[in-house]
């Protein structure tokens, strides 16, 4: 395959000067698209940074739901068990043994019922 160099007509003071300023132009050019590049780079790393501690929150939050909507089950299941109550009633007083009571309030009942 034969090669064929080109000859340039104008003169050579001015063709120096054009593929100067076109290499010139080429270096501002690559420079400018290899900086906003670098700024897609950080922007993307930034984002999945950001993407994966929103997922981990949103995965401890779905944890933490879970464990509430268990709770409230149980808290459910267990009102449902207590005996109904009405509405201007007193409240009725839990089956307690004496021993559960402090010293000060046993002694002073004692007293009040000999």
């Amino acid at each position: 395959m034969p090669t064929q160099e080109m000859e340039y007509i104008s003169p050579l003071r001015k063709l120096v000067r054009f593929f100067e300023s076109s290499r010139d132009q080429w270096k501002a050019k690559h420079h400018e698209v290899k900086k906003q590049l670098k700024l897609a780079q950080n922007q993307i790393r930034a984002v999945e940074k950001s993407r994966a501690k929103w997922r981990k929150d949103a995965e401890n939050a779905g944890t933490e739901a879970a464990g509430l909507r268990t709770e409230l089950e149980a808290l459910k299941k267990r009102l449902r068990l207590m005996p109904a109550r009405r509405p201007n009633s007193p409240p009725q007083p839990s089956p307690q043994n004496s021993s559960d009571r402090p010293a000060a309030v046993t002694a002073s009942a004692s007293r009040a019922n000999p």
